[in-house]
């Protein structure tokens, strides 16, 4: 595969040498000459100018975008010049997300549980409902920031759970919400459960691991490729384990737990580090959070949490700012 990169910074550099590494041929520009030239050295194809960037590109070009938030519109603007129908423009930079979104006229978008705290954690603009959105599908979401998104970008948002092997087993509908739910499982194409360690289902509203299994063909996968033992692993008794802890309440409504693997022990229970990471979302300067369990020798020690935000990078105090909570047991 061919791959063009504009923009050799740390990220955009790294993501160059993987690609190379993984046997692909990547043209780089950048506006500094040294960065390119670096590459160039590594088994990258230079390029001057974008014109020649462009000219080095089999048709149809594949191009990546990794610059600074502040050059991003111009960087895209200067590019398309260059470009033809059906090729194809990666903004991977750090541009602001509804600016991305204004730009491909994007009406539904799909994303990740971190995207729309982060969103709301940025100084509000008056044209954050200037934007094309009508649904915004996401996974895992803050229950209490859903209506405040709604209200400041104009978007409905609908929950989903699932995954690539699974398919999206549950998700949300347009005219109710529970507090903390993603929505009724599919119970048209799947059968699901919530199940203990010996597969046992567990009683409605009792936590337990999502399994799952197909009503239709082919709209689950049938296996990882030449991967047998860990396909064995996770159809256990024909279910197909997700690996995620979920509620099922007594009218097929689900609530997302945590990762099974993400679980905090401490003093016999369980802890789920979704719902700590949640709960320190919550908190006023942080931007993102991560929770994480932590082998002890000391029972004294129980476990750490970093919550990190890079708030001020970008918004006028000209720093970050870290902040660290540590729990003891």
């Amino acid at each position: 595969m061919q791959l063009g990169m504009i923009g050799l910074g740390r990220m955009g550099a790294n993501m160059v040498r993987r690609l190379i590494k993984g046997g692909h041929e990547c043209v780089v520009f950048d506006m500094s000459p040294k960065a390119v030239a670096e590459l160039v050295k590594e088994k990258a194809v230079g390029s001057a100018s974008l014109a020649e960037f462009v000219k080095k590109l089999a048709k149809p070009r594949a191009v990546w975008l990794m610059v600074p938030a502040a050059v991003v519109d111009k960087s895209i603007a200067d590019l398309l010049a260059h470009l033809e129908p059906g090729d194809i423009l990666i903004d991977g930079g750090n541009s602001y997300y509804v600016d991305d979104i204004r730009r491909a006229k994007a009406t539904v978008i799909w994303t990740v549980s971190s995207i729309a705290p982060i969103l709301m954690k940025q100084p509000e603009r008056p044209d954050d409902r200037d934007n094309p959105l009508r649904v915004y599908f996401m996974i895992g979401t803050l229950p209490e920031i859903v209506d405040p998104f709604e209200r400041r970008y104009g978007v409905k948002m609908l929950d989903c759970f699932g995954s690539t092997e699974s398919g999206h087993i549950a998700y949300g509908i347009w005219d109710e919400r529970r507090p903390g739910a993603v929505g009724p499982f599919n119970s048209e194409d799947y059968d699901v459960r919530a199940v203990d360690d010996n597969d046992e289902e567990v009683p409605p509203g009792e936590i337990g691991e999502c399994v799952s299994r197909n009503k239709r063909p082919y709209t689950q996968m049938s296996g990882y490729y030449r991967m047998p033992e860990e396909t064995l692993a996770m159809m256990g008794n024909r279910w197909m384990h997700s690996g995620d802890l979920c509620r099922i309440d007594k009218d097929g409504w689900l609530y997302f737990v945590g990762r099974k693997k993400d679980m905090i022990r401490r003093r016999g229970e369980n802890i789920s580090c979704h719902e700590l990471e949640h709960m320190l979302a919550r908190c006023s300067g942080v931007l993102a959070t991560g929770a994480f369990s932590q082998l002890i020798d000391d029972i004294e020690q129980a476990c750490s949490m970093d919550a990190r935000s890079p708030l001020g990078r970008g918004h006028g105090d000209g720093g970050s700012q870290d902040r660290s909570i540590t729990t003891r047991g």
